[in-house]
Parts: structure tokens; C-alpha cells; sequence
């Protein structure tokens, strides 16, 4: 019933950054974030998902602490 858009969304909203996903699920979701073109013409190299996936793990752990702390921000 859901298709990759709702996981993603669920992943990288700071109020569940994807609590309660299986593990497989969420590792598939990081792979579609982590390989989506920018557009047509940019490749996808591994410079720019690693640039990606430090930028998803630093925000990660900045909601996690937010929600954590249980600040204005979460």
C-alpha cells in the first residue's frame, strides 16, 4: 500500500527518523536516498554518495538528539 516516497518521508521526518523499520527496509530506503539522480546528465559516483550518506548520518544524529532532548525543534 505504501510505495517508496511514504518510506523515505517516514525515514527523514525528524519526529520517527524511521523508528520501528526493519532493518531491511530501512537499508533499502538509505540505498534509494543515497542513489537518487539529481538529474539527468549527473552521474552517480561514489564521491557524491558517500557526500550524501555522511550528510544523512549527520542529520541522524542531530534529530535523534533533538528528539532525545525533547527540544522545540522536534
Amino acid at each position: 500500500m505504501y510505495g517508496v516516497a511514504h518510506g523515505l518521508s517516514y525515514l527523514l521526518d525528524p519526529r520517527h527518523i524511521g523508528n520501528g523499520l526493519l532493518a531491511d527496509s530501512r537499508s533499502s530506503l538509505e540505498e534509494v536516498l543515497i542513489n537518487i539522480p539529481v538529474d539527468d546528465v549527473t552521474p552517480i559516483d561514489d564521491g557524491r554518495k558517500e557526500k550524501l550518506y555522511i550528510q544523512f548520518t549527520v542529520y541522524f544524529i542531530s534529530a535523534t538528539k533533538e528528539r532525545q532532548a525533547n527540544s522545540f525543534r522536534y
